[in-house]
């Protein structure tokens, strides 16, 4: 998060899955992540994305806030699925 907010910016939230999905250990991951909107700094808080892989393939999950502390926020998503 860049400053003081009560959102994380969905294009953030993208650009840290898409770095989380192509990680060495998976080799081919997504050629995009796009997310539905901004996701609020409160614990439980979701929000949808899809990850775009190669041949057309989207892949769907859910990102979740699971902690807020401070200025530090936590989200996780679930593993992307059909």
């Amino acid at each position: 998060m860049d400053g003081p907010s009560d959102t994380v910016p969905r294009a953030e939230i993208a650009r840290s899955i898409s770095g989380h999905l192509s990680l060495p250990v998976i080799p081919r991951g997504p050629r995009s992540v796009d997310c539905a909107k901004d996701l609020p700094v409160v614990q439980g808080a979701r929000t949808h994305c899809t990850a775009h892989y190669l041949r057309g393939t989207d892949r769907d999950m859910t990102v979740r806030v699971v902690r807020v502390r401070g200025g530090e926020i936590t989200y996780v998503h679930d593993a992307p699925h059909r």
